[in-house]
């Protein structure tokens, strides 16, 4: 527009229905119109709309700034009550480059014109009791202040403190403060300050807790405080300091160095004055059971022991006890590592569960869990095993049951062992059943049992008694085999065979022909016969039994021929008397007698030594008198009672 446009036009409109304007024109913008109402409010009105308005009058809006469509952007009421951006925009407070900004989106920003000068003041009036400042819900509730003292107050309820600053959440699930870094944050997120202006405490951006607190230390960098998945961690990074410290600096104080405790104040866990812990429960690493147990250790690497106690220098009190409620010793591990179990080690009776013991090592050295108990020695003059009885012991040593409490095997207190079956290995077998023990060896070439003497032994080497403990049968220390009653056998026969295994004898106990029920004879051989020898060579004393005879069975006395004769005596040596008859004391009855086969008595010998020809139809020679030169007489009786005597030559 030229500067010809410059003009002021006044439009009056008497006697019409439109409003009088003004028009005000510039030389480089549109007119601006001032139009009085029909209300008298007079209204500045450009392309942009009404620019504000002035009305006639002290109650309601006196005062408002309007943009095109007629929103006021700044109000003034008949309160006092200043409106600003009522209906969106923001207001801007301090220099030209803060209101030229594009980036404000707060409804309020005030940017002071220098680093002098305060963004803003409140001033309080005297005797001010009501906030200096407060922050409001869309119901007008307050939802933090500053008050008349300058505190500030945040949260949905208020506790009156003496700290400046006081927050307290509305709700459990709301944070009571955040504090977020910006974009590769540098600056420490929180810091805490003396009077000086020295950094005493502070949150760095890596989360951590530093201050000074311990005198020690030199610097608030020498520890930190790490909240982190742990409620607390308090850690050192310099070599030789102490994480964290507390100390009884009064010797009058009787409490706890330190506590914890659940939400009712209960104390859970306890450091008293003289360093002893007292706590609930133990948790060594949470995967070995977290919260299963009040003990859980489970060491972090393989290399690792997961507890060690030492003993002390001339250690005396056991390493470890354990004990009921009333503070009764339960177990114990003595000073010198030895384990006492008061009322006995009870395996876990699941698959896999064992207990190895290896020397004094409990748990160590046995490492086969298909067992249930493996005691291994660690030296070959160790004894992998001791139970030792009390005084006057009357329970059995030892107890072997089955799962209903049955004993299936036993060692008395006298050391006998009970056993209904016993396996000396996988192959050989012992066992027992109803007809008493069996043994059977593990191969055809393998004797199924050995009793071996000891050096110089004396005593019998097996011994078979009756229920009172008498000897039937024994095999002594020699080897000979004694028994006092009869060998019996299950089978017909019993066999005896020499180290050489040809020469066979048996002793047959069955019926044969002339009912004799038992016989001995030669397995073998074309003759039964059975001959007793003592001696060796040809001058052995021998007794033969034979029946290689069909006519006639004999008995021959050191003869190795066969006679006629069914008793025969033959000397083998001419210094020695054939047969020796001896009567008892004072003998009553005949040394000996011939007797037909009815048993009448035909000739004897009287126990005074007198010989008697009882039958009176013997006509031959009875007895024959040698007079050692070679006659002889023959003395002879004959049917008619009369002797004859004969010489002889």
């Amino acid at each position: 527009m030229a500067n010809s446009d410059k003009n002021i036009l006044i439009t009056p409109s008497v006697g019409l229905s439109t409003n009088p304007t003004i028009k005000f024109n510039g030389a480089n913008n549109t007119p601006t119109t001032l139009r009085v109402l029909d209300d008298g409010t007079v209204s500045f009105e450009g392309t942009a709309g009404q620019l504000f308005s002035i009305s006639d009058g002290l109650s309601g809006s006196i005062f408002s700034v309007n943009d095109v469509s007629g929103i006021p952007s700044i109000e003034v009421l008949d309160t006092g009550l200043v409106k600003i951006n009522q209906y969106g925009g923001s207001t801007v407070f301090g220099g030209s480059a803060a209101i030229q900004s594009s980036s404000v989106n707060a409804r309020v920003s005030i940017s002071p014109l220098s680093a002098t000068t305060p963004g803003l003041i409140i001033k309080a009036v005297s005797s001010q009791t009501a906030n200096l400042t407060e922050w409001q819900d869309s119901s007008g509730s307050v939802k933090s202040r500053i008050n008349s003292a300058g505190t500030f107050l945040a949260g949905g309820s208020y506790i009156e403190d003496t700290g400046r600053v006081f927050i307290n959440s509305s709700s459990a699930s709301y944070i009571p403060l955040t504090i977020r870094g910006t974009v590769s944050q540098t600056g420490n997120l929180t810091e805490w300050q003396n009077s000086s202006g020295t950094v005493i405490a502070l949150i760095n951006t890596n989360a951590e807790f530093r201050g000074l607190g311990v005198t020690n230390f030199n610097s608030y960098q020498n520890s930190r405080f790490l909240p982190q998945d742990a409620g607390a961690l308090i850690t050192t990074n310099i070599v030789g300091n102490v994480a964290l410290r507390v100390q009884n600096t009064n010797a009058s104080v009787n409490a706890d160095l330190q506590q914890w405790q659940d939400p009712s104040g209960t104390a859970l866990a306890a450091i008293n004055l003289s360093g002893d812990i007292a706590v609930r429960g133990i948790y060594a690493n949470k995967n070995a059971g977290y919260y299963t147990a009040q003990v859980n250790i489970l060491p972090d690497s393989a290399n690792k022991s997961g507890i060690v106690i030492r003993s002390a220098s001339s250690q005396t009190a056991d390493l470890q006890q354990w004990q009921d409620s009333s503070g009764n010793v339960l177990a114990r591990i003595y000073s010198n590592g030895a384990a006492s179990f008061i009322g006995g080690a009870v395996v876990a009776t699941g698959g896999g569960s064992f207990v190895a013991i290896n020397k004094s090592n409990f748990g160590v050295g046995a490492t086969d869990d298909v067992a249930t108990v493996n005691i291994g020695t660690s030296s070959a003059t160790q004894k992998g095993l001791i139970i030792k009885g009390a005084a006057s012991q009357t329970a059995n040593l030892q107890e072997w049951q089955d799962s209903a409490g049955t004993v299936l095997a036993k060692v008395d207190p006298n050391g006998i062992l009970y056993a209904s079956s016993i396996l000396s290995n996988v192959s050989n077998q012992m066992y027992g059943n109803a007809n008493g023990w069996i043994v059977v060896p593990a191969a055809a070439n393998r004797s199924a049992m050995f009793f071996r003497g000891a050096a110089s032994q004396s005593a019998n080497l097996t011994e078979w008694q009756n229920s009172s403990g008498g000897t039937l049968a024994k095999v002594n220390s020699t080897g000979n085999v004694f028994s006092w009653n009869n060998f019996e056998s299950l089978q017909s026969d019993i066999y005896v065979k020499d180290t050489a295994g040809t020469a066979f004898r048996s002793v047959r106990a069955n019926a044969w022909s002339d009912s004799v029920d038992t016989r001995f004879f030669q397995v073998g051989s074309a003759n039964d016969n059975v001959a007793f020898t003592t001696g060796s060579g040809s001058m052995a004393n021998r007794m033969q039994f034979s029946s290689s005879y069909t006519s006639v069975a004999n008995i021959t006395f050191n003869g190795f021929s066969m006679p006629s004769a069914v008793f025969s005596v033959v000397n083998g040596n001419a210094a020695v008397t054939s047969v020796i008859i001896r009567a008892a004391s004072s003998q009553t009855a005949n040394l000996q007698e011939w007797q037909d086969n009815a048993g009448a008595v035909m000739s004897k010998i009287s126990s005074s030594g007198d010989i008697y020809a009882v039958s009176r139809s013997v006509l031959a020679r009875f007895i024959q008198a040698d007079n050692g030169a070679g006659a002889y007489i023959d003395l002879g009786f004959n049917n008619a009672n009369s002797v004859s005597i004969v010489g002889r030559t």
